[in-house]
């Protein structure tokens, strides 16, 4: 940065971080729709670590806050100015930057669970006059007609959850991981994998596809019956040599790894007994082993141990 463009910022930060200054200029240049919102005197400079580094060496980094005229609302009023004097065609792109910046450090910061309003301007002082571009971001595009018809738009959302299963089918080759993705958290994967079984016919996928499929079914699913749902893949998908081999070794991992976590249940609850045993506290035997209040209960009962609700 040269000290040209230094001395032209400090010059503008001088003045502009004098709150009174500030009012009277925004009072100057706000739209009066949006002033009309704003309690000006209210108005106050915020800190500027709100700001990313790398913004700060682009923009003055001079940030305002005004409350809003009804219900206290929060408005941010962005200055920035471009530390250099020849015009940039792409401005309202770096603009947007800084205004996306600005409402994911409101949000880190938790200064409120929507994002707020941010107000951006544009302070341009260089030779060249007048400024020679657009400020419409818009106009930064390619295409901008086909910009102006998609952006800023409402997003388009994809909602498998209320997807009918005939919609999904309609769908060719995306179908298959459209309703597998739909029904993983709520079906049981053979039930699944019928559902699906006549769209592997019509778009039989690749191997690598098919191992994909396996293991994203047998990880995330729920499986009733592992030596069911390996005859059941096995007998419609005899052509796939290698998934099936990958299954069948997905299915003896998880179950080595369920009985894992059956041997650690209980020598859990081996030592909840023997602490019960002892007359220690429920509380601190929960703490212990991490098994539920309930389940300790459970075990007193069944050892006809009186247990000891809390901590002495």
């Amino acid at each position: 940065m040269s000290q040209v463009t230094q001395s032209h910022d400090a010059f503008f930060r001088s003045f502009m971080t004098d709150i009174h200054v500030a009012r009277d200029f925004l009072q100057a240049y706000l739209e009066p729709a949006l002033l009309a919102q704003c309690n000006m005197s209210t108005l106050r400079l915020e800190n500027t670590s709100f700001i990313s580094a790398k913004l700060r060496q682009r923009f003055s980094d001079i940030l305002y806050s005004v409350k809003g005229r009804e219900k206290g609302a929060t408005i941010y009023a962005y200055m920035l100015i471009e530390h250099q004097h020849v015009p940039d065609e792409l401005m309202p792109f770096r603009i947007l930057e800084y205004q996306l910046d600005a409402m994911r450090r409101h949000i880190e910061q938790k200064r409120g669970k929507k994002l707020p309003t941010v107000v951006p301007l544009l302070f341009y002082q260089g030779k060249k006059s007048p400024y020679p571009f657009s400020t419409d971001i818009i106009d930064c595009f390619e295409r901008p007609e086909l910009a102006k018809k998609i952006f800023p738009a409402q997003i388009r959302l994809i909602d498998l959850t209320v997807t009918p299963d005939e919609t999904l089918r309609k769908h060719q080759r995306a179908a298959v991981f459209e309703t597998v993705m739909k029904h993983i958290h709520i079906r049981e994967i053979s039930t699944i994998f019928r559902e699906i079984l006549p769209l592997l016919v019509d778009y039989p996928p690749s191997v690598d596809k098919m191992n994909i499929l396996l293991q994203y079914l047998t990880e995330k699913g729920r499986c009733d019956d592992d030596g069911a749902f390996l005859d059941l893949v096995t007998e419609h998908t005899k052509q796939y040599e290698e998934p099936m081999a990958t299954l069948a070794q997905l299915l003896k991992q998880k179950g080595r790894r369920e009985g894992i976590q059956e041997g650690l249940q209980q020598s859990l609850q081996v030592v909840a007994i023997k602490m019960l045993e002892n007359h220690l506290a429920m509380d601190l035997i929960s703490n212990v082993t991490g098994l539920a209040q309930e389940q300790i209960i459970t075990l007193a009962q069944s050892q006809n141990i009186q247990v000891n609700p809390t901590i002495q």
